[in-house]
């Protein structure tokens, strides 16, 4: 029931950096490797509000979430902008993120260091729940504000203009443009989606366990395998497959050892492809 529990965190960690990878991969129509060093300095944007600035931790989080929103905007209009005008391909672009996520995480050490980090919270025991289940007060703070989270983007995804909007360009870019969307401001909505995503789930992660500049690219293979287990492009399928990835590598760690985790990851991902190339939630067969 413990491994549960922890799967359940996990879980939704993932789902909520997954959420964000789904929507890149979907409207912008490559896997961006880059996403790993957004979840980092979201991370450490947050770390340094609240640490050493010494601000309330949910306006830190903001404060995080909108630096890290300009700073993912920033760069799709100084690379993958003129990359798009110039008809480079998904594989381009993905290489082109691999060199973003090496820049970005040697920033992170650069600026802050190689060294461990943590929030600096008071201590407080765990709670105890049956079956002698022991969740801390963190956790159930990332459970609750990750439902919270995801619930907000459903709405956002599917009562607002822009987000009708972002399903329109997803489903036909071309068609998108004859019908008089501005495709461009929907990519700079989607970044700033993924902003919030990858920002809160780095936060998310730290709040956790603890900082450091690789904890992005360990959680990368995980938020794979979740957005093509749940279907790519598709966040609903994102969360369930979030859910399924983080209770799959926790309840592992009960028969195995737990640095063999990120192989629990791989193996779905893979077994999905060979079975269901499209994901549970995803379009084809």
């Amino acid at each position: 029931m413990q491994l549960l529990a922890n799967g359940i965190i996990m879980g939704a960690i993932i789902s909520v950096g997954a959420v964000g990878l789904t929507l890149v991969s979907r409207i912008l129509h490559f896997f961006y490797f880059g996403y790993a060093g957004m979840l980092v300095f979201g991370a450490y944007f947050t770390l340094t509000f609240f640490n050493f600035v010494e601000l309330p931790l949910v306006v830190s989080l903001l404060l995080s979430i909108g630096l890290l929103a300009a700073l993912a905007i920033a760069i799709d209009r100084l690379t993958f902008k003129s990359l798009r005008s110039r008809g480079t391909g998904p594989f381009g672009m993905m290489v082109v993120g691999i060199g973003l996520e090496l820049l970005l995480r040697s920033s992170v050490r650069l600026i802050w260091g190689s060294d461990v980090m943590r929030f600096e919270l008071p201590i407080k025991r765990a709670l105890v729940f049956p079956f002698d289940v022991r969740i801390t007060t963190n956790q159930l703070i990332i459970i609750g504000a990750s439902l919270l989270l995801m619930y907000l983007l459903h709405l956002f995804l599917d009562m607002t203009k822009i987000g009708k909007a972002m399903r329109a360009t997803a489903d036909n870019i071309e068609l998108a443009k004859v019908k008089g969307i501005d495709t461009e401001k929907v990519i700079m909505w989607t970044w700033g989606l993924a902003a919030i995503s990858a920002g809160a789930a780095g936060f998310f992660l730290a709040l956790d366990t603890r900082l450091v500049p690789i904890m992005g690219w360990k959680l990368l293979l995980p938020l794979f395998a979740a957005v093509i287990l749940g279907g790519v492009g598709n966040p609903y399928g994102a969360v369930v497959g979030g859910m399924v990835i983080g209770l799959s590598q926790e309840i592992s760690a009960g028969f195995m050892a737990p640095s063999y985790k990120p192989a629990v990851a791989f193996v779905i991902m893979t077994l999905t492809l060979l079975v269901k190339p499209s994901g549970l939630f995803g379009r084809g067969g």
